[in-house]
């Protein structure tokens, strides 16, 4: 349907008893998308499986009143011009999906917090970014080097998914789609995430920073790398730092066999393939620990112990 349709069926819906429904922001899109699965990139145990390729969001291109955000059914959002949906006379098949609110939405008078030690705290979210991303690198390379960060009093930093990545773009403003104010060394440009296809693991998904478009690209091309962390209860920083260089993984990379080895018990351990999802999950009180992946690629490692939360990379041969 139209967007100007779709905005007159979402605000009259009523569905479930209840009269309240509008049209999703982006993000509110996005956040539904499940990108280990493709076309539709949905749940459709939850999801009615659609013969949609977009869906509308509410927000229409903050310099173009002709084009629209949406989300498709491959996983990505974007601008679009409203007149490609078949009912203006397009091709493609525009569908909307309204979204209601169960309670009163989040409000914080300030969302994002200067730490001004290089790092801006989002705290709608509670992540911990780097505010000025790297040069451009390949995929691979942005997952080393952001574990290799140091930043603002912390080691713990890591390669953002996709909807992390996705979560600080806003689609009130562009070029860049990212707050200059909190993110001072953001540009119009192109961001890694951590978010691999699911059909295709040389590809990863990115952030374009022109509008806050998500689309993928091979591994092997080169862009930045814009650094997260989760905020850690740890009040001492050098107890964290110690923590994580007591852990040690060897061999790294390995041919599927690798041992872990720590100071203290390892405590909870979970295993992260490329699309975030845990393929292994244990606890220990095993100071040395040996675990075996028949899967091949690079995974993250996290453990958790005594309110420590440490993450580290893992290349399986």
């Amino acid at each position: 349907m139209t967007f100007d349709k779709a905005t007159t069926y979402a605000n009259d819906l009523v569905l479930g008893g209840f009269s309240d429904w509008r049209m999703p922001t982006v993000l509110e899109l996005h956040s539904i998308l499940h990108l280990d699965k493709n076309n539709p990139a949905l749940n459709t145990t939850y999801f009615t499986s659609p013969t949609a390729q977009y869906w509308w969001s509410g927000q229409k291109q903050v310099n173009d009143a002709t084009k629209a955000c949406c989300a498709n059914a491959g996983g990505g959002v974007g601008n679009h011009p409203i007149s490609e949906t078949v009912s203006a006379g397009g091709t493609k098949k525009f569908h909307v999906r309204a979204v209601r609110d169960v309670s009163s939405p989040t409000t914080i008078a300030t969302r994002f917090l200067d730490n001004k030690n290089g790092t801006t705290t989002d705290q709608l979210t509670g992540l911990i970014w780097q505010q000025v991303p790297t040069d451009s690198m390949t995929w691979e390379q942005a997952l080393i080097n952001a574990e290799a960060l140091s930043l603002g009093g912390s080691n713990l930093w890591r390669m953002p998914n996709i909807k992390e990545l996705q979560s600080i773009s806003e689609a009130t403003i562009y070029n860049p789609s990212i707050n200059k104010t909190y993110f001072s060394g953001i540009s119009t440009t192109q961001c890694w995430s951590s978010t691999s296809l699911s059909n295709q693991s040389t590809k990863a998904w990115y952030l374009d920073t022109q509008y806050g478009i998500t689309s993928q690209v091979v591994k092997t091309n080169k862009l930045r790398l814009l650094a997260v962390r989760s905020a850690t209860t740890v009040t001492s920083v050098s107890t964290l730092l110690k923590a994580k260089e007591s852990l040690n993984i060897y061999p790294n990379p390995s041919t599927g066999s690798f041992t872990l080895k720590a100071d203290e018990p390892l405590g909870e351990i979970r295993i992260i393939n490329q699309l975030g999802q845990t393929i292994l999950s244990t606890n220990t009180n095993e100071k040395i620990f040996t675990l075996f992946l028949a899967e091949k690629g690079i995974f993250q490692l996290i453990c958790r112990h005594n309110q420590m939360t440490i993450t580290k990379s893992i290349v399986i041969l």
